[in-house]
């Protein structure tokens, strides 16, 4: 999780309440007040704030959030934390820190300092916590967040400034745009003011409900001052970084050989891309600056280790030395506010990219069992910027499957539908995960793995006792038992199976029909089940169920009699979207309506006479 990330959930799901189990009525009252002060130093624009939270107790209940979380990370520094409660100090001993572990992201290595209320706290009293930070860069001057909570009675940004500078807000708003106040009138102070904000309740399928609005701030000054177009920013990034990020000397003759032989640049790349996705391990070690400049490609190719970033530059150096361009990626595996500008802690990850002609190809190399051109799926739909030095660009990185991620065809007897025999075909994202599974674990943590990873996607089928069958560069492919004993429903003269096999969204997506906000999946995929029954006694009504938009998401069910005898049924599930918004939005909602239906429609089966 990211570092912004952490200091907000941290917040919203701790150190005040969990929002379900509360009415509407206002049991803590929240004033927030953050003042930045912009000072130039004769050389260069600097960055420091001072934080002011209070908070007011209503209610019995609320009296136990009393626990306060302010982030730091190698980026700034915070310090002068003090607290009042009721007009007594905090004591000091209520004031501590911890560090937890890394985790792979581009930005990391932070502290959470702690700071506490009494464990006695009275309905009606108040009490605030004060602390400052210094910015190492202005570049990262933080998006901040209005918190959604049962009451924001005000919430500030106060942006002190010399004469001349511009402060400018661009502000996201989560459920609904909520009223503010923009005072310009002091040519040195720029103050945006929220007030009398009511909660909202959570939103199915919407990862921004902690928040009722994100805050971007750009400065400038003849120009911008904080790097905030895609150009600005990787001027600034390339500003960090020294020569030796760009080349590498290494001894590896077999490397070497394979590498020059090659008969493409594609397949340069590929080689090289697997030689650092299988032979340089993954280890975060993301402290201090490293936490976002990567290390020299010849010392991560010598000792055999390094981060997301460190394997992204490592590969990009490798294909330069023989000739090939490969680009660094900044991405984010999770969902971020939709701004145009840009800022280092949008981004979590580093991946890579490949172009050939028109066609682009993404990859990972940290994920070990993603063959080229396969991504995992954080990655697919992550919104990305291209370190292209001539031309920089924010992109949303497409996913790169044609084929379904998830082909299965099953055979058996609609009188023993426990017994019925699958083949299961695994690619793209599944085949990598698959790959780990089959490399890493074994007996029952192997068997439950595989069947969690197929029979999640359907309703009233499972799979299990997994056997491996074959593997190639592009899918894994196992048998496996179906059990279909709840999926093939009997009365006394007729059998129904369902139209619609997949479990994709439930009935909770309907609560965002009235509103406009962006809906988000958690992953793109294509699905294809076939089913064939023995059935010599009885014949299906043929029938197709179709609906959805083929760019957004769509289905297609079909039933019909076999030459055979038996009974066929062919299903196609396909979404190609994580985040969806304008047209795509509605199309989807149509197709999510069109989808719940259908899990009632049923394909006749009937006596053959």
């Amino acid at each position: 999780m990211k570092p912004f990330s952490i200091m907000f959930w941290i917040l919203l799901s701790v150190c005040l309440f969990h929002q379900s189990s509360f009415s509407q009525e206002a049991d803590i009252g929240r004033k927030e007040e953050h003042f930045f002060y912009v000072g130039y130093n004769g050389m260069e624009f600097y960055l420091t704030s001072r934080s002011t939270v209070e908070q007011t107790y209503y209610s019995k209940r609320s009296t136990e959030y009393n626990t306060f979380y302010i982030h730091e990370n190698f980026f700034d520094r915070v310090k002068s934390i003090k607290g009042e409660y009721d007009d007594d100090d905090i004591n000091e001993r209520s004031i501590s820190a911890i560090n937890p572990e890394n985790e792979d992201v581009f930005l990391s290595d932070y502290r959470i300092h702690k700071i506490s209320f009494p464990d006695k706290i009275e309905v009606g009293k108040s009490g605030f916590y004060r602390y400052e930070r210094e910015y190492k860069d202005i570049a990262y001057f933080p998006i901040m967040f209005v918190p959604n909570l049962n009451r924001v009675d005000s919430y500030a940004i106060i942006v002190e400034h010399p004469d001349g500078v511009q402060v400018d807000f661009d502000i996201y708003f989560t459920a609904k745009n909520i009223p503010y106040t923009l005072d310009t009138t002091d040519p040195e102070r720029t103050i945006l003011n929220f007030s009398a904000i009511e909660r909202f309740d959570k939103l199915p399928y919407y990862p921004f409900d902690g928040f009722h609005a994100a805050i971007f701030t750009s400065v400038r000054y003849q120009g911008n001052i904080n790097p905030v177009t895609p150009a600005d920013f990787l001027r600034w990034y390339s500003n960090l970084l020294d020569s030796s990020i760009y080349s590498i000397n290494y001894s590896d003759p077999a490397l070497h050989s394979a590498i020059t032989t090659a008969s493409s640049n594609r397949d340069k790349v590929k080689m090289i891309y697997d030689y650092v996705r299988k032979n340089v391990r993954y280890i975060a070690e993301e402290q201090n600056f490293n936490a976002i400049v990567p290390r020299s490609p010849t010392t991560v190719f010598t000792r055999k280790y390094g981060d997301c970033k460190d394997k992204a530059f490592l590969i990009s150096a490798l294909a330069k030395k023989y000739g090939v361009t490969v680009y660094p990626v900044l991405v984010s595996t999770t969902p971020e506010p939709p701004f145009q500008e840009t800022h280092p802690t949008q981004f979590n990850h580093v991946i890579c990219l490949y172009e050939e002609g028109n066609e682009r190809i993404y990859f990972d190399p940290t994920s070990m069992y993603s063959e080229f051109g396969d991504l995992p799926q954080g990655d697919m739909q992550a919104q990305g910027l291209i370190l292209n030095k001539l031309k920089p660009e924010q992109v949303i990185v497409p996913h790169q499957f044609s084929d379904p991620t998830l082909e299965i065809s099953i055979e058996g007897d609609i009188e023993q539908p426990k017994q019925a025999k699958a083949r299961v075909i695994l690619r793209n994202d599944y085949l990598s995960t698959a790959l780990r599974a089959k490399a890493e674990l074994t007996g029952i943590e192997l068997e439950n793995t595989l069947s969690n990873l197929v029979t999640h996607h359907f309703q009233k089928i499972s799979f299990d006792y997994f056997t491996f069958e074959s593997e190639s560069d592009s899918q894994i492919v196992f048998t496996a038992n179906a059990d279909m004993k709840d999926f093939i429903i009997a009365s006394t003269e007729k059998r129904y199976i369902p139209q619609m096999p997949f479990s994709m969204i439930d009935n909770s997506i309907l609560k965002r029909e009235a509103d406009s906000q962006a809906i988000y999946l958690e992953e793109v995929t294509s699905l294809k089940l076939d089913v064939s029954l023995r059935t010599p006694a009885l014949k299906i009504q043929s029938k197709t169920a179709e609906f959805g938009d083929p760019s957004v998401a769509s289905f297609k069910g079909e039933a019909r009699q076999g030459d055979n005898g038996n009974i066929n049924l062919s299903y196609s599930l396909q979404n190609d979207r994580k985040t969806l918004t304008g047209n795509a939005r509605a199309a989807f909602v149509s197709f999510a309506k069109d989808f719940l239906k259908s899990k009632k429609n049923m394909f006749t089966i009937t006596q053959n006479q």
